[in-house]
């Protein structure tokens, strides 16, 4: 599911409250948004540059639904294989990559539906 410049802020501001083992891939996207919007019409007029990180939104959106109780937090594993498509397509466009802030990374947390 596409995330516009307020899901993506939104999304951000809950991993910092909630969900802290996926700061850094909400934070990259917030600034792969900024880097679509300084290079082109803007995130939600070119496709192309959203597009790229449906991966990446779609398991910060289950990830958000975590805290619902619906399902559980995607493994680490499959955010840092959704960057890859984010990364491609930033160097065939010579675009600037956005780095991946792991200062503190968060531990790995096992959400889901509690019993």
């Amino acid at each position: 599911m596409w995330m516009n410049r307020d899901d993506i802020d939104r999304m951000v501001e809950t991993a910092e409250n909630y969900l802290p083992e996926v700061l850094p891939f909400a934070k990259y996207l917030a600034d792969w948004r900024d880097v679509v919007d300084d290079n082109s019409d803007g995130w939600p007029h070119w496709t192309a540059g959203s597009k790229c990180a449906e991966k990446l939104m779609k398991l910060l959106r289950e990830a958000d639904d975590s805290r619902r109780g619906r399902g559980s937090v995607p493994p680490r594993e499959l955010f840092l294989k959704a960057l890859t498509p984010i990364k491609s397509f930033a160097t065939q466009r010579g675009l600037p990559k956005p780095e991946l802030d792991e200062d503190r990374p968060a531990p790995a947390a096992n959400r889901g539906p509690r019993f």
